[in-house]
């Protein structure tokens, strides 16, 4: 599971209409993250959507197509029951993740997987998305936006 939040604690960061704009800085915020949930959650399918011809490479072959479907992510505030627990993102954080059995050990190289080496489909998707600063850009987007 990849648990993405912003904290705007303990930072230097100043505002210049921060204290008139509370409210609509934290929507703002929380619109990031939702796009940078979603980006997330793409370029990790697509992490998972190798040729079934690659056994053991990277991206992950699609055999079944189940670790596709055992993907999903939540924007802020959302919950789900997923693979008999409870997953909730917090008002300023979204969560993806993989309810897939197997998928630690895939990622880990563990296991079955232990010959094909880590597979880390969900830091690799976080690396590609923030390529180019993906996650400051999409805060600084909604920020500029809201405060507009």
């Amino acid at each position: 599971m990849l648990i993405m939040k912003v904290d705007t604690l303990n930072q230097k960061v100043l505002f210049q209409r921060l204290r008139s704009a509370p409210d609509r800085v934290r929507n703002a915020l929380a619109t990031a993250m939702e796009k940078i949930g979603r980006g997330v959650f793409r370029s990790a399918f697509d992490w998972l959507s190798g040729s079934r011809a690659d056994t053991g490479g990277f991206p992950v072959p699609v055999r079944t197509g189940h670790l596709r479907r055992m993907l999903d992510w939540l924007a802020p505030g959302q919950s789900r029951s997923a693979g008999g627990s409870t997953i909730t993102a917090g008002p300023l954080e979204s969560v993806v993740y993989n309810t897939a059995a197997y998928a630690e050990s895939i990622a880990k190289g563990g296991g079955s997987s232990a010959k094909f080496g880590d597979r880390d489909f969900l830091a690799q998707a976080l690396e590609e998305f923030n390529a180019g600063d993906g996650i400051a850009r999409a805060i600084d987007d909604e920020l500029e936006r809201e405060l507009a």
